[in-house]
């Protein structure tokens, strides 16, 4: 078992030009939480988890609401973005019909709003992903390697056409490793890939 916990924390600067008056100091602070635990069943069966949360808090400059849209320092203290992050996975290694197999479930998630003079902006995202590798030697000289992967994003911003948008996406593939000698080795790999938004393809 791990836990770890940090904490960042910066006064900060003008990202913009005080030659133009922003003087204003754009602070930073960040704290974490992780975890992780991981357990060997048996000799060919380990399991484990990770996870985090973090919350953290940054300023930004002030711009004008016309163009050119130069940084101000406009009302000082009330330009800001605040986030939590909170992020876990779940995996599981195996070795059976003389392959290492190796899956993995994990998650992230974003909750940020952000002020600009009076005004509140939220942003939420969510990604869930699912990992499956599998490697094995065909012969002394042959290795082979075979998975796949899906992903899955949402998010809703008010930017965004009709406040939200997802996406999906997938893959599969395949991999060898032709090792005659010691100083020579000759990978190929076939891998098929599909995102909902884009056209399927397939790289060799």
């Amino acid at each position: 078992m791990s836990f770890s916990a940090s904490r960042a924390q910066s006064a900060g600067f003008s990202a913009a030009d005080e030659a133009n008056g922003n003087t204003e100091a754009d602070g930073y602070e960040r704290t974490r939480l992780s975890f992780g635990i991981e357990s060997a069943l048996t000799p060919t069966l380990t399991i484990g988890a990770n996870a985090f949360v973090e919350d953290g808090r940054s300023d930004f400059d002030e711009f004008q609401s016309v163009p050119p849209f130069l940084p101000t320092d406009g009302t000082p203290g009330d330009d800001l973005s605040e986030r939590e992050t909170v992020g876990w996975r779940v995996y599981g290694e195996a070795l059976a019909f003389g392959a290492d197999h190796r899956l993995a479930v994990s998650g992230y998630a974003t909750d940020r709003e952000s002020f600009f003079d009076g005004f509140a902006s939220a942003f939420q995202s969510e990604r869930l992903a699912v990992d499956y590798v599998a490697t094995g030697q065909l012969s002394d000289t042959v290795q082979l390697s075979a998975g796949l992967n899906w992903l899955d994003e949402t998010a809703e911003y008010g930017a965004l056409p009709g406040g939200s948008a997802s996406t999906q996406s997938y893959g599969l593939f395949v991999e060898s490793v032709y090792a005659p000698t010691d100083r020579f080795d000759l990978t190929t790999a076939l891998r098929f890939y599909e995102h909902s938004e884009f056209c399927a393809f397939t790289t060799v």
